[in-house]
Order: C-alpha cells, then sequence, then structure tokens
C-alpha cells in the first residue's frame, strides 16, 4: 500500500497529471472507480482505493468528484448511457399504450440485470447504496425524462390521448425510474422473471396511468400482453 501511495506522487505521475486535460483525468478516474467496484464490491471500495488506481492524488480525485457516491452514480450513469440505444431499440416496435410501457418497464429491468457492469452496481452489496444514490439523483430523472419522452412517443397516435390527462410526462417518467429501480434493489420470487414483471405491471401499474374505462378491456385474464395482431407480445 505504501509502495503504491510513493508510486501516486511520484515526479513522472505528478508530470501526467498535468498534461491530462480535465476530461482525461475525469474519464482516468471513472476508469479506476468502475475497476475498484468490480473488483472489491461498492461498499468496500474507499476514495484512497480509486485514487491510487487512477494514479492521481485525492486533491485531484476531489477536484472532479465530490467523493464516493458521486463517482458511484457516475459510473452507473455511463454505463446507463451506453446501453440507452439498446433499450430504446427493444421498445421501438410496440404499439399499443399498454404494450410500450409494460414492456419498457420489462426490457430495462431484464437489460439492467443482465449487463455485467450494472448488475454488479445492484449486487448484494451495493443494492441499497446504489438504489438511495440513483433514486435522489437529478441527472438521471433528466435522462429518464429524455427516455420517457421517447417512450411515449412511440404508441399510435389515438393510443399517446388514453394517457391520463391530469399526468405530465416527466412525471410519468419519473414514476418509472422509481418503479424499475425498487423491482432491481429489492428483488423478490415474485418478480423474479420477466412475466412476473409483466404481470405487475399491468396489475399496478398501468391502471393509475391509462385511463380506466378506455383500457380495462384490453388486459387479458392474466395480465398478459395483447395478442392484438397490430401489436407484439
Amino acid at each position: 500500500m505504501d509502495g503504491l501511495r510513493v508510486a501516486s506522487n511520484s515526479p513522472s505521475a505528478r508530470a501526467r497529471n498535468r498534461r491530462a486535460s480535465p476530461a482525461e483525468l475525469r474519464e482516468r478516474i471513472l476508469n479506476a472507480a468502475d475497476g475498484c467496484f468490480e473488483r472489491e464490491g461498492v461498499a468496500r471500495t474507499t476514495i484512497e482505493d480509486i485514487s491510487m488506481a487512477a494514479d492521481v492524488s485525492r486533491a485531484t480525485l476531489y477536484r472532479m468528484f465530490t467523493g464516493r457516491d458521486e463517482l458511484l452514480l457516475a459510473v452507473f450513469m455511463r454505463e446507463l448511457d451506453r446501453i440507452s440505444g439498446q433499450l430504446i431499440a427493444g421498445i421501438s416496435h410496440f404499439e399499443s399504450i399498454e404494450d410500450v410501457l409494460t414492456e419498457g418497464i420489462v426490457i430495462c429491468v431484464r437489460t439492467i440485470k443482465g449487463d455485467r457492469k450494472l448488475a454488479g452496481l445492484f449486487g448484494p452489496d451495493a443494492a441499497a447504496i446504489t438504489g438511495r444514490i440513483a433514486g435522489s439523483s437529478d441527472a438521471l430523472l433528466v435522462r429518464a425524462r429524455q427516455f420517457g419522452r421517447i417512450l411515449l412517443d412511440s404508441p399510435r397516435p389515438g393510443d399517446r390521448q388514453r394517457i391520463r390527462p391530469d399526468m405530465a410526462i416527466d412525471d410519468i417518467a419519473d414514476h418509472l425510474v422509481h418503479v424499475i429501480l425498487s423491482i432491481i434493489v429489492l428483488p423478490t420470487p415474485s418478480l423474479s422473471t420477466d412475466e412476473h414483471v409483466r404481470r405487475y405491471a399491468r396489475t399496478f401499474i398501468l391502471p393509475a396511468l391509462i385511463r380506466h374505462e378506455q383500457h380495462s378491456d384490453q388486459l387479458s385474464p392474466l395480465g398478459q400482453t395483447s395478442s392484438h395482431p397490430s401489436r407484439m407480445a
């Protein structure tokens, strides 16, 4: 440990850091934090671990980030941005508002759980920390609202009008973020498969977002995706 600290403060390291742009230093610190979280786990990783792995001083790290929570959020957001196209592509072929909302939740939960880095950030030792930070993040809500606008622009025009008129798109996006985070952070046997999540969404989420009298006959008795020819189950 002491040898590593000395190495990180060596003249060559300091000179290299002076030559690096803020963007390069930020990326190096994020890569180091990402590696530390993956190797050591979120709960066991310290700022000292990250500064040593990035070969920067703690002072340099704190100029870029306020602390471990901000680093964890930045790593999470970077990975989420990386897969955002995959999420949008997965939802793009659904047309009805029921399918868009339901499958949007299912695909987000499945994709985050299936992504090695994101799954690690929501592992047993990290879920409470990551969920707390992500759930209170303005940056995540901004991205969620952008995603929500894309998501809710994809149904057929007539279906978009079936969203409750007293609910703003941004409020719906915020709500869906918290639903998705809760399913990931608090896993239960009743939400362990795509079909479980799908049934949960259609039973508890859709009735709050869509005009009840117009969508109640769209759901099958088992809460499964409609088999209408224009929709994909």
